[in-house]
This record gives structure tokens, C-alpha cells and sequence, in this order.
């Protein structure tokens, strides 16, 4: 990395805002007064995308429209997570999904054993006063 103020190839100072690098007093002293952003942490970028995700407002609901905050909670789901490391449930999900009969590949789907365990899954999360009814 190079210095931020005069490209010189010397690494001496290092913003604790923005943790990139100046090669002396002056020149750090100099980007001191430059308003620079700190550098986001895989972690701080992670939350500001949930922050996205909550704040969406969607135009379009319909009735099987899944509120933000359910998306959330299927994202954050050990149990889900833990049924999508099989690259079995991952081939069915991916052929649902580039499917162009939907509805035919949903069917097929439904007979997997795996696939079904999934879909209850995402339903005890999604519309779970009517899973524990059933």
C-alpha cells in the first residue's frame, strides 16, 4: 500500500479510521483533517445488510408475500442451515428453482423426503401458529 497523502511506498502511520497507511508525521497529520470513512469488518457488513433487509418496503405484496423480518429469521435458522449442507436438498432447491415448469418441478420435489423436511422446516419459521396446529 502506498501513502494516502504522497504515493511514497513507506508504511509508517496507519489511520485508526480507516486503517490505511501514511509515510510520516506530516503526511498524517495532513489526512487527519480529511474526512475519511473506516474500513467495514466482514461482520459490519453483514449487519448492514439485515439493516437493508428490515427497512425494505415492498410495493408488491400479495397474500404469500413473507415479511422481512421472517426472511431474517430463515436466514438465522441453525436448523436450516444445517438441512442446506446436504448437495442433495441444495440439487433439488436449484432445480425448483431454474425450472421452467414450477409447478411440475414443486410436485416432484414434494416426493423427496429431504425436500419436505426442508419446506416444514421453513413453515415452523414462516407461518408457525398454523404448523403447530396441524
Amino acid at each position: 500500500m502506498k501513502c494516502l497523502e504522497c504515493s511514497d511506498d513507506t508504511r509508517k502511520y496507519k489511520c485508526p479510521r480507516c486503517n490505511n497507511f501514511c509515510c510520516s508525521f506530516e503526511c498524517f497529520k495532513k489526512h487527519k483533517d480529511v474526512d475519511c470513512t473506516p474500513a467495514k469488518t466482514e461482520n459490519e457488513e453483514k449487519c448492514q445488510k439485515t439493516e437493508n433487509v428490515k427497512k425494505t418496503i415492498l410495493q408488491f405484496t400479495t397474500e404469500d408475500t413473507v415479511d422481512p423480518e421472517k426472511l431474517e429469521q430463515l436466514g438465522n435458522s441453525e436448523a436450516l442451515k444445517d438441512l442446506l449442507r446436504n448437495p442433495h436438498l441444495r440439487e433439488f432447491i436449484r432445480a425448483v428453482d431454474s425450472s421452467e415448469n414450477a409447478r411440475k418441478a414443486m410436485r416432484y420435489a414434494m416426493l423427496e423426503p429431504l425436500f419436505i423436511e426442508f419446506a416444514d422446516e421453513c413453515l415452523k419459521i414462516v407461518e408457525p401458529e398454523e404448523t403447530t396446529n396441524t
